[in-house]
């Protein structure tokens, strides 16, 4: 690819908003294409800046690799990922002239019959000479696939390993080795073992917590090794667990260790002395009402522990007096954002600052804490500005059995909000959650005239380990309950119009928008499902840990199987999945679809080739939200009904 067309167009996308307008409603590419620029990293010296270019031209589409010289403001694109080859995944500087890249294709392989699977493998970009490798070498991966052993995840970095410039530390099919980026070579330091398959490092590059889980991955085993590799179990605890604890990352000194566990029923962070067994965890952070998640955020240039990537009030949360007085000083310069300080050079002078809201889609920020200067350098999606993005607000509502449930209500912009063509749309996991802040899809639905409704019903993270047992058994119940009241909450404030609504969602939401027209047949008015889950048996057969979470018994299993349930289903439907998807098998819409079909049901299918479950090819997400549009509007028209004499 000519590396001139690639700089015209990274102008176009860096440093300037488009000035052109497209009125009220934007163009489907506008929201369904890949950010124009993501991640956006500094390299550990805060000479060079690199990021990922989203490519849009006639000859090509993918994503390119910038590398941007601060200093001279020279740009260079040494990696070129073309739709049709591979996805990258993300990046990060190994020193200050390696940028590592992770990046996976699907790939099938031979185990008696033919496996679907995705292939990921790690890149090596040197940015002084422009030379692009693989980081392991093909040997090690030959030896592999002699013994068996099918190297499938080739991108597994458990270290940096940063006062070692020449390598880095991964994990390859259990064994663990010292990899040089410069010339490939390797050095395994542990033996694959069925005991602690896992493992993480302390800040001087140690293997110090290993992980272990029995054949169903119901029970979790931790063993702690001091500095001289002489390791015991420190923690065991089942799924689901009010004893869980997760470590979470080592201070400078190694035998501080921070970890995750439950406070007064949610996730918070504590730390613990390894050199006294008698002494307990101390509290470092917590939050009244949600768990603590995230990283741990860790100065080198302090070398300590200053915080972690959690918060509530601020993106991220500081114990820390220099960086919470670091953050304020960002936020008085820029307050109607959250501000992600989303990474530094090594002395922290130079840093990157990602800002975003409901309302603003994402922007990149240079701050130098010298001159105490803040330059806007990139926009992750040139169109979406804060002119044409909605609010996007957080509420309650009551489910019918009394529980709290909260949920994030999107209107569209410059209506009033009465009774309007409506969108439910659960979240995927079932155990993840809904944030505040920018989301995509329901700012592409409020520009074409929908209220969007997204909630945390029971069983969501987030909410403490109560909440989340609460969905245990509740597929196709309580936990569809609490989503069809979410509904009945703004009917009954008048929001929402009770003849237009449409439940829509992906994964394990795809499978809640088909079990609410199973459920409710005469609620909802059309269902949309992508990549969602249809046969329950199947997926209850997969393991005891999927049995004890959807169902108690082979009955109840149909009962809450949209493949099974198909014919109470009778209204309109479109199905979409991708034909490489490794999380959610393509055969659970297939099966879907030709069901429906021999019931004479109002069904669309769409197959997308090459896509995997989470819609990463641009031309594949401009398809879908097309087909989304074009289904809605047949079926939820948002044009107002005529008021009845």
């Amino acid at each position: 690819m000519d590396a001139k067309k690639l700089k015209i167009y990274f102008i176009l996308v860096v440093l300037i908003i488009s000035c052109q307008s497209y009125g009220a409603q934007l163009p489907v590419e506008a929201y369904a294409a890949l950010p124009d620029v993501r991640s956006v990293i500094m390299s550990p010296d805060g000479k060079h800046l690199s990021s990922l270019v989203r490519i849009d031209l006639p000859d090509v589409k993918g994503t390119a690799v910038n590398i941007y010289a601060l200093d001279s403001g020279k740009s260079s694109y040494p990696l070129l990922a073309k739709n049709e080859t591979y996805s990258i995944n993300w990046t990060t500087w190994a020193n200050d002239e390696i940028l590592l890249v992770s990046t996976s294709k699907p790939d099938s392989i031979n185990l008696g019959i033919q496996h679907a699977v995705n292939v990921s493998k790690l890149l090596a970009v040197n940015i002084t000479t422009g030379e692009v490798s693989n980081v392991l070498p093909t040997k090690l991966i030959r030896l592999m696939k002699k013994r068996r052993w099918f190297v499938l995840g080739q991108d597994d970095v458990i270290d940096l390993l940063p006062d070692d410039k020449n390598n880095i530390l991964m994990e390859v099919a259990g064994s663990y080795y010292r990899v040089n980026i410069y010339n490939h070579t390797t050095k395994k330091i542990r033996e694959p073992k069925k005991k602690l398959p896992g493992w993480e490092t302390d800040q001087q590059g140690r293997l110090r917590i290993g992980y272990d889980w029995d054949d169903d991955k119901k029970w979790q085993h931790i063993y702690l090794c001091d500095i001289n590799q002489k390791c015991k179990e420190k923690w065991n605890f089942g799924t689901d667990d009010i004893n869980t604890v997760w470590p979470i990352g080592f201070d400078a000194d190694p035998n501080i260790l921070y970890y995750r566990a439950y406070h007064e029923g949610l996730f918070a962070v504590f730390k613990l002395d390894l050199r006294d067994d008698n002494k307990p965890g101390e509290l470092v952070y917590s939050d009244p009402n949600y768990d603590v998640f995230g990283r741990l955020l860790y100065s080198k240039n302090n070398h300590k522990v200053v915080g972690i990537t959690d918060g509530r009030d601020t993106p991220y949360t500081f114990w820390d007096d220099e960086y919470i007085a670091l953050q304020k000083a960002i936020n008085r310069q820029l307050p109607d954002t959250e501000n992600y300080i989303y990474s530094f050079s090594d002395d922290e002078t130079r840093y990157i600052v990602l800002a975003t809201s409901d309302k603003e889609s994402g922007v990149y920020y240079l701050g130098n804490r010298v001159d105490k200067s803040l330059k806007k350098i990139a926009y992750r999606y040139k169109h979406l500005t804060p002119d044409v993005l909605a609010v996007r607000q957080r509420i309650e509502y009551k489910s019918r059995d009394g529980l709290q449930i909260e949920a994030y209500l999107t209107l569209p912009k410059d209506k009033q909000a009465k009774k309007l063509p409506t969108l439910i749309i659960p979240h995927g996991g079932p155990q993840s959650r809904e944030t505040d802040g920018f989301d995509l899809w329901s700012q592409f639905f409020a520009n074409r005239g929908y209220a969007v409704l997204q909630m945390n019903f029971r069983g969501s993270t987030g909410k403490g380990l109560e909440f989340k047992k609460a969905g245990l058994k509740e597929w196709g119940r309580a936990m569809q309950d609490d989503i069809q009241d979410g509904a009945i909450a703004l009917i009954e404030k008048g929001i929402s119009d009770k003849d237009r609504i449409c439940i829509l969602g992906g994964s394990y939401g795809g499978y809640a928008a088909l079990m609410g027209a199973v459920k409710t047949p005469d609620f909802y008015k059309c269902v949309v499902s992508f990549a969602g889950v249809t046969d329950m048996q199947k997926l209850a057969s997969r393991s005891e840990y999927w049995r004890e979470r959807v169902v108690s018994d082979e009955e109840s299993v149909r009962a809450i199987s949209p493949l099974h349930q198909y014919k109470k289903i009778k209204v309109p439907v479109l199905l979409v999945h991708g034909d490489e998807d490794r999380v959610v098998p393509v055969f659970h819409s297939r099966k879907m679809f030709k069901k429906l079909q021999s019931n004479n049901a109002n069904v669309s299918y769409i197959e997308l080739p090459g896509e995997t479950h989470h819609l990463r090819n641009s031309e594949n997400r401009i398809q879908t939200f097309k087909a989304f549009e074009k289904f809605l509007d047949e079926h939820l028209s948002v044009a107002t009904p005529k008021e009845s004499i």
